[in-house]
């Protein structure tokens, strides 16, 4: 899986699935949403709540970010889902770097100049 950073329409909401990436790739995919989202911005995300329960650590990452809390499920809810909203300017996407790696798929990368289709955006 190989996401196109270049591809992202601002404002579109990310929806990041924690469930599948490691916790140093949750960290940076906060971190990018923070470039990926307008002020005002709203994201999505879910993690499953199995120890270590990182569901905390992932709001205050956001928080870091420019996040606010919006809503989050209960702590006895068998996962995790968390709506955070974007309260800062966008810092410009960084580019050429890894996003994460999915399930251990291959590493996702921001290449500059790569644009997906028109009829993709």
């Amino acid at each position: 899986m190989e996401p196109d950073c270049d591809a992202w329409s601002p404002g579109a909401p990310p929806c990041p699935i924690f469930g599948n990436v490691t916790d140093t790739d949750v960290r940076n995919l906060t971190r990018y949403c923070a470039q990926l989202c307008r002020t005002g911005g709203t994201v999505v995300w879910t993690r499953h709540r199995r120890a270590p329960d990182l569901v905390p650590t992932i709001c205050r990452w956001f928080g870091e970010a420019g996040f606010d809390l919006e809503w989050l499920s209960g702590e006895d809810a068998p996962f995790g889902v968390g709506v955070h909203r974007f309260t800062r300017e966008p810092p410009r996407l960084a580019t050429g770097n890894r996003m994460f790696t999915f399930g251990g798929a291959t590493p996702g990368r921001c290449e500059a100049g790569t644009r997906a289709s028109p009829e993709a955006r």
